[in-house]
């Protein structure tokens, strides 16, 4: 039995590792059925805004959550 995951944590990513990694991360997980993905931020507005920059153009959904430190994609 395999186990879904489809929380991804950014915690320790710098941000250029996030604009080389995220996106190939999102998509392996979208292809896996893991929808909505949330992605673990933390409080850093300038690592939510990155997120959103990478994702957006791909015509991914970046939504704030009630947890300030995550946001949901789909």
């Amino acid at each position: 039995m395999k186990i879904r995951i489809n929380t991804i944590d950014l915690h320790g990513w710098k941000h250029e590792l996030v604009k080389s990694k995220l996106l190939s991360d999102v998509i392996m997980r979208v292809n896996e059925g893991m929808v909505p993905l949330y992605i673990i931020t933390g409080n850093s507005i300038k690592m939510k805004t990155l997120v959103e920059k990478i994702l957006t153009p791909h015509d991914f959904k970046v939504e704030s959550t009630p947890n300030s430190g995550m946001v949901k994609v789909s």
